[in-house]
């Protein structure tokens, strides 16, 4: 599909807003264009919500920027289903391409585990998080392509019940969950079905976290956001 300028996209709807009446499902927005809000700019345009949706993902290309926000994914997602299904594509490659540039900003910026200080405490579990364990301590510690899974973690908890002889599924279950993994994305910390849906609403893969030891110290700064 031929991707329309921002300011040929913005100059339609505006031209289209003389003889449509806005529809029920909507409402005006004022969109800052041509350049986002965190651009110190703060020229705006009235739109409505889904033509909204669509100027953003524009000036996302355009910028090379994120200007839409994993917190609208939902309502971006319904007003491109509804209205724009032909920019379903591009949303999907935007939310992917900007999520894989903050997890190597986090890196390059040394925040969250990539914190001055961080690899210290890391290294209480046996070395460094940021890919240079090795294989044989990364299956020892469970990280990665070594992480249990949901059915492991279950059978685990069978096997506990037997040795212990008072342990059901139900307590098992209350261990699961208090359970403390961390995104290595966006370093937001959560027990595993808490991780799972925060990650899928935010396009990351759910292979990409790891589990914190019960008895690590302090809470794990989480990384800045992206101007």
């Amino acid at each position: 599909m031929q991707l329309p300028t921002q300011q040929q996209f913005v100059a339609d709807c505006l031209s289209k807003y003389w003889f449509t009446d806005i529809p029920a499902d909507q409402q005006w927005e004022a969109a800052h264009f041509p350049l986002p809000q965190c651009s110190g700019e703060d020229d705006t345009v009235l739109l409505w919500s889904a033509d909204h949706t669509v100027q953003g993902l524009l000036q996302s290309v355009e910028l090379n920027h994120k200007c839409f926000y994993h917190a609208a994914n939902s309502k971006d997602l319904l007003n491109l289903e509804k209205y724009y299904p032909e920019y379903l594509p591009l949303f999907a490659q935007l939310k992917s391409q900007f999520s894989r540039q903050q997890g190597k900003k986090t890196a390059e910026l040394k925040v969250g585990w990539h914190a001055p200080g961080m690899q210290s405490k890391a290294g209480k579990i046996g070395g460094k998080i940021g890919g240079k364990i090795s294989g044989k301590k990364s299956a020892e510690l469970k990280l990665g392509v070594h992480a249990r899974t949901t059915e492991q973690r279950a059978a685990d908890g069978k096997k506990g019940g037997k040795k212990g002889g008072k342990i059901g599924g139900k307590k098992a279950g209350k261990i699961t969950s208090a359970q403390q993994w961390q995104c290595i994305i966006t370093g937001h910390i959560s027990n595993p079905g808490g991780l799972s849906t925060y990650q899928n609403a935010r396009g990351i893969d759910t292979s990409l976290r790891i589990q914190l030891p019960a008895d690590l110290p302090g809470q794990i700064p989480s990384p800045i956001k992206a101007a």
